[in-house]
């Protein structure tokens, strides 16, 4: 029930923030530190060129009255 909430107020346009840590920096034996920010750097090239649709005048799933448990 409550996904089914989130999914009618996003449709009716409400936003949500998704927050990633950075990839964990492994330290080798020889002192060297390395990480793997190749796909997360990646998620900074790829924000701008995000579209999201409009919301439409006929949501298709219906909000949950307030007394459903």
């Amino acid at each position: 029930m409550s996904l089914e909430s989130m999914l009618a107020r996003i449709e009716r346009g409400m936003t949500v923030e998704i927050r990633f840590l950075p990839p964990v920096t492994k330290t080798g034996a020889d002192g060297t530190t390395t990480a793997e920010p190749a796909a997360f750097d990646s998620l900074d090239k790829i924000i701008p060129q995000l579209v999201f649709p409009e919301t439409a005048e006929n949501p298709v799933l219906p909000l949950p009255h307030a007394d459903q448990k």
